[in-house]
């Protein structure tokens, strides 16, 4: 209440936000268009801002964002759509997206480094490894060949090497731009 008469030029961007959504909320619309949302936000209020687009979603509205800030949308949205230049390259569910460009490939990164014997026994199956530590590997099925090959030895992570939205938007919008040439 303490900037209750103040100047909305005066206040943060991050107030000036969040009284945009006041604003905008008013009137209980069905469908909430929202344009850069978060862009020059601090880290605190772009999740004040994330948790209320959440919140106004949860209540029924729809909510159409647009930004360039890729992380955000894998994050909100259910489903994307890439436009370029007015043509929409892709849509669908962002979970559908992202399944669709991830591979089977898995990142193993260990504690130690490797010896020169696991590293070739690693190297005959097709996994690639580097810096005597991180071991990329293709193949699905490969994954428990490699785990063998590395028992005991501590590992560190084991994650599968999944697409995010910016590497998506890159590359349709690369092959997108490749056949307008």
């Amino acid at each position: 209440m303490h900037k209750r008469h103040t100047p909305v030029q005066q206040l943060s961007r991050g107030m000036q936000q969040k009284l945009a959504f006041a604003v905008a909320l008013v009137h209980q619309p069905q469908l909430l268009l929202l344009d850069e949302p978060t862009l020059g936000l601090d880290v605190e209020a772009t999740e004040d801002v994330k948790i209320l687009v959440r919140e106004i979603a949860a209540c029924g509205c729809a909510i159409l964002l647009t930004t360039h800030q890729l992380a955000i949308a894998e994050e909100l949205s259910e489903r994307v759509a890439i436009i370029q230049k007015g043509e929409i390259l892709a849509e669908s569910p962002t979970a559908e997206l992202i399944r669709q460009f991830s591979g089977t490939a898995y990142k193993i990164e260990m504690k130690v480094a490797l010896d020169e014997s696991r590293i070739k026994e690693l190297e005959t199956i097709g996994a690639n490894v580097e810096d005597g530590q991180i071991i990329y590997l293709r193949k699905q099925e490969l994954l428990y060949k490699v785990l063998e090959i590395l028992k005991p030895l501590p590992l560190h992570r084991v994650e599968n090497e999944e697409a995010d939205l910016t590497e998506i938007f890159l590359k349709i919008v690369r092959e997108g731009r490749s056949r307008d040439v």
